[in-house]
């Protein structure tokens, strides 16, 4: 009994300490983001743009790579076409960003096969992804609106009661009308909008706020 409790003790100071480094590296790359923004070299871009690469764990493939080529030839081919493009970011599902990329800066060398993505916004804003924030299987032509059917997985108990602790039991929407207590999940994208049922994608909410925000986004 005595071993199962030190055992449980050592995984939660594992996850902490897991989860400390991921909010210093998140602080470290907005500032790199930052820099990025403000930077009018290429090569200092570059460079900027492999510490935050250094600066995320990843493991580099050769299957990693051929996707890595795919998606800036795919990236050209909307250049090219001045199409206005939608896509998600990995890290945050619930944004959808919509623009033209007017610029691919990409840094050809053998140890590096990275590529930045600059976007014009609708507002004449200018702003800068690296490859491996976007989730390009999501990137479209923002006029793309296929007909799709979604199953919807089954969530279990376990990470039912995983989201309510990690939102401390109360409801993360906040609409007219909340009680403030968790009851149910939340996709926040929706599954009808190709929401998946990951802890990412889910928050806890209650009955009357879940009902008013049905198949919506919220952001």
């Amino acid at each position: 009994m005595q071993k199962q409790e030190n055992k449980a003790e050592i995984d939660e100071k594992e996850q902490i300490n897991k989860e400390i480094k991921e909010k210093e590296r998140e602080v470290i790359n907005k500032e790199l983001e930052k820099q990025i923004y403000e930077s009018n070299d290429e090569k200092d871009t570059m460079k900027i743009a492999q510490a935050m690469k250094n600066n995320t764990p990843t493991i580099k493939t050769r299957e990693k790579e051929i996707f890595i080529q795919g998606y800036l030839e795919k990236s050209k081919l909307y250049k090219k076409n001045k199409q206005e493009i939608t896509f998600r970011l990995k890290k945050h599902q619930e944004y959808f960003i919509k623009g033209k990329i007017i610029k691919i800066i990409n840094h050809k060398s053998s140890e590096s096969d990275d590529f930045i993505l600059v976007l014009k916004l609708k507002s004449n804003n200018q702003i800068a992804f690296c490859h491996w924030e976007i989730d390009f299987e999501t990137m479209t032509p923002s006029n793309y609106n296929p007909i799709r059917y979604f199953i919807r997985d089954s969530i279990s108990q376990t990470l039912k009661e995983e989201i309510f602790k990690r939102d401390n039991y109360k409801c993360q929407l906040k609409l007219k009308g909340c009680t403030e207590i968790a009851e149910e999940l939340d996709h926040i994208i929706p599954i009808s909008k190709g929401g998946l049922s990951i802890k990412e994608n889910l928050q806890a909410s209650c009955s009357n706020c879940n009902k008013k925000k049905s198949s919506n986004i919220l952001i």
